[in-house]
């Protein structure tokens, strides 16, 4: 199984995007790809399904899309699991979180500038990656 994961890092809870056009471009275009998302105000439950069907895929796609000020220690069970088995994961960072960086500078990942057309660089990268 190949596995799209996103993850929204917001500021407040009501900033959270419940319909998004990543994932929704990704189900018309990408066959054989399982998509899960999820937030940093996620509960317990939620994040153990994203750390377990991501032990169990053969290459993992980890999207953050990241507020600044977003606090993320809600997903730390999920990063460190990340953190400690990062051979079939690619990350890819869209916006600006200095302490998100700092936690992921340890691994390779794609950070997407600002005003990149995010379709294009998803796909490149799937093309790339899968």
């Amino acid at each position: 199984m190949n596995l799209f994961l996103y993850i929204q890092v917001t500021n407040q809870p009501e900033e959270v995007k419940f319909d998004n056009p990543i994932i929704t471009y990704l189900k018309k275009q990408v066959d054989a790809l399982f998509i899960y998302d999820l937030d940093n105000y996620s509960d317990a439950f939620i994040i153990n399904n994203a750390n377990n069907l991501i032990n169990s895929s053969e290459k993992t796609i980890v999207y953050i899309d990241a507020m600044p000020e977003g606090d993320f220690k809600n997903l730390m069970p999920l990063l460190t699991n990340s953190l400690d088995n990062p051979d079939h994961l690619q990350f890819i960072l869209q916006g600006n979180n200095p302490r998100l960086e700092k936690i992921l500078s340890i691994l390779t990942y794609i950070k997407i500038q600002e005003n990149t057309p995010i379709k294009q660089s998803i796909e490149a990268i799937i093309k790339q990656f899968f």
